[in-house]
């Protein structure tokens, strides 16, 4: 049997696509659009929706759909999350949650998975910390040694804000005519890696084969793309929804079937090679799509990566979101298993040469050859 609020075996042939125009999605909208962990939670409606969780991890995670990772560890820490939730009936959504996510994560062997509304990844390793400024951000620094060309990239999200910065990034190849380049991808915790693939398409100096990925997908699209649309329009009724997500959506129809697609791609070299030497900074907040730009610098341009390990949260990518019909409890899973040249998942990239994550770029930008030559040499 379906869950309340989702699509019905008439509108589409699998389960867990958001029904956005449902009587128990509009009545949720408001609580969703505004819930932070301070929000009140009805605490029998959580129990209630905690007893899907099972089917839907089994049904909608990639990992265990792929049997890369078993449910069992997962379902012992949904039993032990009920039996807290019964004992000490929390009255807000920050105290009913506390650290499950991370327990689910570490159940399921999967660094991805969020709760909405509550408390975002947390920096287990040292990160740069507030950094205000636009999305994408280039400038060339004069240096005791001369020029050097510096990227920062604060995020990949195409929001409404940043989407145009980064498009304009994007297209901006004078930064990989310069000799030395410095890519600051600090506290990036990803978005769409493909502003990154745009950028450097013709610059790739290496031919070479990208990870392989599996998908969760349905008919020709990735399954992903029309809950993060739906969810949208339940939080946002009079907004546009996410141009970026439009191309990746499909038309729910009564014959829908889920399949994992194996993805491959071999990036070819560009017409105009990047002739120069590129670091590429990194902190404990890169993480995702902040993660697959740093391998597409480093294996398409050879660049080499300074400062601390990312995040790990690269082998599982494109989170869907669920939202629970009672409490409203929103989730999200990786529909995407990436087969990463080595174990990556809460590992992270590790660093040619560690920093101070800390370092002004300026800095960085004045110890290019330094950093470099330590980098080449695995100082």
């Amino acid at each position: 049997m379906r869950a309340d609020g989702y699509l019905g075996p008439d509108r589409s042939g699998i389960d867990w696509l958001i029904d956005p125009d449902s009587p128990t999605m509009r009545g949720l909208g408001p609580d969703l659009a505004a819930r932070t962990p301070d929000s009140p939670v009805d605490v029998d409606a959580l129990i209630e929706d905690v007893a899907l969780l099972p089917r839907l991890i089994r049904e909608r995670h990639v990992f265990v759909v792929l049997g890369r990772t078993g449910p069992e560890a997962a379902d012992a820490v949904l039993d032990a999350w009920v039996a807290r939730l019964r004992a000490e009936r929390p009255t807000t959504w920050g105290e009913a949650i506390g650290d499950v996510a991370l327990s689910l994560r570490e159940a399921l062997g999967d660094n991805h998975h969020g709760i909405i509304g509550n408390a975002a990844h947390r920096a287990l390793r040292p990160t740069l910390g507030e950094d205000p400024g636009p999305a994408w951000e280039s400038a060339v620094r004069a240096t005791p040694s001369g020029e050097v060309a510096t990227v920062r990239i604060r995020t990949l999200s195409d929001s409404e804000d940043g989407s145009p910065q980064l498009e304009a990034g994007a297209t901006d190849r004078s930064p990989l005519e310069h000799d030395r380049v410095v890519v600051d991808l600090r506290g990036n915790g990803g978005g769409n890696d493909a502003f990154i693939s745009r950028w450097i398409a013709d610059a790739v100096v290496h031919a070479h084969d990208a990870p392989s990925e599996r998908c969760l997908s349905v008919g020709d699209k990735p399954v992903l793309a029309w809950n993060a649309i739906a969810l949208e329009a339940v939080r946002h009724p009079d907004a546009p929804p996410p141009a970026s997500l439009l191309p990746y959506a499909h038309t729910p129809a009564p014959d829908d079937e889920l399949r994992v697609d194996l993805h491959t791609e071999h990036v070819p070299a560009g017409a105009r090679p990047f002739r120069g030497r590129m670091l590429v900074l990194v902190d404990g907040g890169t993480g995702s799509s902040g993660e697959s730009s740093t391998l597409m610098l480093r294996d398409g341009l050879g660049a080499r990566v300074v400062g601390v390990p990312s995040m790990g949260l690269l082998e599982s990518a494109n989170v869907a979101p669920y939202v629970l019909p009672r409490s409203g409890l929103t989730l999200t899973f990786p529909t995407q298993w990436v087969a990463t040249p080595e174990p990556m998942e809460f590992v992270g990239i590790r660093p040619d040469v560690e920093l101070d994550v800390r370092a002004p770029l300026a800095e960085v930008a004045d110890r290019f050859d330094e950093l470099w030559a330590a980098a080449e040499h695995g100082i």
